[in-house]
Order: C-alpha cells, then structure tokens, then sequence
C-alpha cells in the first residue's frame, strides 16, 4: 500500500499525524494554515502547492503514471 497524505484539521492532533506517517510508506505530513476540514475547498491553491509535490514524488518512486 501506498502512502497518503495526512493533513491536520482540528479533528486529528499532530502526534497523530506523525504518527500515521511514521507508519505509511511514503507517508508526509503537511499544514495548510487557516483551513478546516475541507482543506481543497476553504484554501484551493495553498492546498494544491501543498499536495503537488507530494504526488509528483508518488509518481517518480513507484511508478504511477497519468493513464
């Protein structure tokens, strides 16, 4: 399995995010200020700089490609 992104939202706390990404494979963890839940909705382009990175890495190491 692969990795996911884990994001704080006021319902997980940080040691838990640390946590699951200490456990996943390729697991990272990031903040996107002054967003709640819905992180892609309240705060689109800090969350798309924030998840890009992620899933192009995602791409280049296991091999995923745009099909």
């Amino acid at each position: 399995m692969t990795g996911l992104p884990v994001a704080l939202d006021g319902e997980l706390g940080r040691a838990e995010a640390q946590e699951m990404v200490r456990v996943l494979p390729h697991g990272q963890c990031g903040e996107v200020p002054d967003a709640g839940h819905l992180v892609h909705c309240d705060r689109p382009d800090a969350w798309r700089a924030a998840i890009e990175p992620f899933l192009e890495d995602l791409v280049r190491d296991v091999g995923l490609s745009n099909r």
